[in-house]
């Protein structure tokens, strides 16, 4: 039966057994000989799997410590940890490493004497000498980072079909790899702030509608970022 279901090149790649192994072993033990072969594989599969989800606990117990001493502004913690997260990563041979940013920006119409400030903050992030990437490449020389950037302008709840503006690709995905792009949408929106009508406005539904965006190549990265403009605090906040 299983022969059945695999070629002998199956067998031979994904179980180890060789080639031949027919002609090393009586017909009568080939059963036998395949489900020891099976269990073999089975455990080197599985030991792999709990190696690899030891080595992901670990990591995540230590971004969550990371965070943790941020929040707390222990700067000499937080770059302890850091710096362990970076060994650790150099310890995997980790040669190239993506990100996604997400700039999810107020353009309601308070946010009108801050809207050269927020386009030229975006600028200085994505391109020159002190953007993100200039800066990781210059800490990290060894690692290649790869940036997309996504973009939303959103308005407070009351705005309609003008609550909430955002492009894609023709894909359907909001992450893209040019900055020109990005930056061209961000001052697009911040042209002329409008809308809001109260003092606090939907941050939460902005956050919400950003981390479901759900095209093909939208939040694939395992590094995600999002970064928020406003002048507002949040509905019942």
């Amino acid at each position: 039966s299983y022969q059945m279901i695999l070629l002998n090149s199956d067998l031979e790649e994904q179980f180890g057994l060789a080639r031949d192994w027919t002609d090393d072993n009586a017909k009568k033990d080939w059963y036998n000989c395949l489900s020891d072969a099976r269990k073999k594989r089975r455990n080197a599969v599985c030991e792999e799997i709990e190696t690899n989800l030891a080595a992901a606990i670990e990591k995540d117990c230590n971004t969550h410590c990371y965070f943790d001493a941020l929040l707390a502004k222990d700067k000499e913690v937080a770059s302890d940890i850091f710096s362990e997260i970076y060994t650790s990563f150099k310890k995997g041979s980790l040669t190239s490493i993506d990100l996604e940013l997400a700039f999810i920006i107020d353009i309601t119409g308070s946010m009108a004497p801050y809207a050269d400030a927020t386009v030229t903050t975006i600028e200085h992030m994505l391109s020159g000498t002190g953007s993100i990437l200039s800066k990781l490449k210059i800490n990290f020389p060894e690692i290649e980072f790869h940036l997309r950037v996504g973009v939303m302008g959103f308005r407070d709840i009351d705005d309609g079909p003008d609550q909430f503006l955002e492009k894609s690709t023709n894909e359907g995905s909001h992450f893209v790899d040019s900055d020109a792009f990005s930056l061209s949408f961000v001052e697009s929106i911040l042209g002329s702030p409008s809308g809001g009508g109260d003092v606090a406005e939907d941050l939460l539904g902005a956050i919400d509608r950003s981390a479901t965006w759900s095209g093909p190549d939208d939040w694939t990265s395992l590094i995600k970022f999002m970064l928020l403009f406003t002048d507002a605090p949040a509905h019942g906040f």
